[in-house]
């Protein structure tokens, strides 16, 4: 087992291990708890980034539906906003952001959506 301690002070003590009733847990840096991403430094960035790594592996898990010509447009995105979205948007009531998290996050949202959409096609293609 593991365990991270957070605490507003210095970690200055050395990282050890705890032995309880012949249970040894091994102390860590990071840790996930129900989904969330928890770190001894506390921001917020590092749970965003872990919060697209697993989106995008919940789209790559459906990429074949996805790139599918026989699932309609309306059916695809309807797969994203009830998969793929709350992968992404797991805990995010939580969050502080600022505005290069937010960007960050549509910015996501786009590649997603482009790769759902394909290319645009115009006149001039």
């Amino acid at each position: 087992s593991k365990y991270l301690k957070l605490s507003k002070k210095d970690q200055k003590e050395s990282d050890r291990n705890i032995s309880l009733a012949g249970s040894s847990f091994e102390r860590v840096q990071s840790f996930i708890y129900l989904g969330a991403y928890l770190s001894l430094k506390n921001v917020i960035h590092d749970e965003i980034a872990y919060r697209k790594m697993v989106a995008n592996k919940a789209y790559f898990s459906l990429s074949n539906l996805f790139k599918s010509k026989l699932i309609s447009r309306a059916c695809k995105l309807a797969l994203y906003k009830t998969i793929v979205r709350p992968v992404l948007c797991y805990n995010a009531e939580t969050w502080t952001l600022s505005a290069t998290d937010e960007n960050n996050l549509r910015v996501f949202e786009r590649k997603i959506l482009r790769r759902i959409f394909g290319p645009v096609k115009d006149e001039d293609n």
